[in-house]
């Protein structure tokens, strides 16, 4: 459904919409186990967020603090789990 209202907001270039979606969708991605996706859809919506609320406000502080560092923590443990289990495959 996000997805959805992601290419209506895109058809009509609804800049924040899209963002806010973006957002959104990407800490869905993030709970369904993608936190790549996760990553790179709040990554997407980080300017505009900014933009339209500017740098200090709550908003961009939550997009930036809770969901994109923690989209970073979360694929930083993922990545370095498949490091460890490689190494296992190898004892």
């Amino acid at each position: 459904m996000l997805e959805e209202a992601l290419e209506i907001f895109k058809k009509y270039e609804l800049k924040i919409d899209i963002a806010e979606t973006k957002r959104n969708l990407g800490n869905v991605y993030g709970k369904l186990g993608d936190h790549q996706k996760r990553k790179e859809l709040l990554e997407e919506a980080l300017p505009t967020l900014i933009e339209h609320y500017g740098p200090n406000s709550s908003r961009v502080t939550k997009a930036q603090k809770e969901n994109l560092d923690d989209a970073k923590k979360d694929l930083n443990y993922l990545l370095r789990g498949d490091v460890f289990a490689c190494k296992l495959d190898k004892v």
